[in-house]
């Protein structure tokens, strides 16, 4: 891990999944190791208006044993970090409004997918709609498509399944993840997770190492899933739902 890579994990920390927050701190220096130095010597007046909470994560990780030891993690699980500075950011996903200001990514994620599609629904969903979800998924991967999708229940496992039936897909599924990296949700989902990793695909996420997947993620994590795709596949949605939410980014 680089030091400028190291400057960006510390940051990122800091503010959590605020990427305007990042965004907003990183302008206002030149060169972000004058804001951790600002930091360690208490010097607050360019942090006057951050919460004390993201006031302390500065500070937590301003110190290099932290990162060390944050640095050392992510290598010891396989997990890669993506900045907008990184050639093999997505480029579909640099021009959203509000991209991540950082991604862990486990797996192999291509700078420019092959027809990316999101595909979304219900986790309750009936019997017949994951049927759809499954077939739909593998006729499109079957035709040269990454399926990107959330890997929760219902829907987005059918679709997930559908795309890795088709090998001769090189890289036929994404997995946009609403938790830390290192989480499986469901938690019945851990084969699936390694499925999606066998088969050339990817699991990403904004989210930080040990997040759990809170209800309010989910959301924050749809603008990714559209985001990263040239359409969104609905099946199966309330009308006021997460996946509407999707349906909404990709408009």
């Amino acid at each position: 891990m680089d030091e400028t890579k190291r400057l960006w994990l510390w940051l990122n920390y800091a503010t959590s999944t605020n990427p305007k927050l990042f965004f907003e701190l990183l302008n206002r220096f030149d060169d972000l190791s004058e804001a951790r130095e600002a930091i360690r010597s208490r010097d607050f007046e360019q942090f006057s208006d951050v919460s004390e909470t993201v006031r302390d994560r500065l500070i937590a990780a301003a110190d290099d044993r932290f990162m060390d030891r944050y640095c050392a993690w992510l290598e010891r699980n396989c997990v890669g970090v993506i900045t907008p500075e990184d050639d093999e950011y997505p480029s579909l996903l640099s021009e959203i409004y509000d991209p991540p200001s950082v991604l862990f990514v486990k797996g192999t994620l291509p700078k420019d997918l092959t027809l990316p599609i999101a595909m979304v629904g219900a986790r309750n969903c009936t019997d017949y709609g994951k049927e759809v979800a499954e077939l739909l998924s593998e006729q499109l991967c079957e035709r040269g498509a990454t399926v990107v999708t959330g890997l929760a229940a219902g829907i987005d496992s059918a679709c997930a399944k559908g795309a890795l039936s088709v090998a001769s897909n090189t890289c036929p599924v994404i997995g946009v993840l609403g938790c830390g990296i290192d989480v499986i949700y469901p938690q019945n989902n851990g084969a699936l997770y390694q499925s999606v990793l066998d088969h050339g695909g990817a699991l990403i996420t904004e989210f930080l190492p040990k997040t759990p997947p809170l209800q309010q993620n989910f959301p924050i994590r749809n603008r990714i899933l559209s985001g990263l795709s040239r359409g969104v596949v609905v099946i199966e949605a309330g009308e006021r739902s997460g996946t509407s939410i999707t349906a909404d980014c990709a408009r």
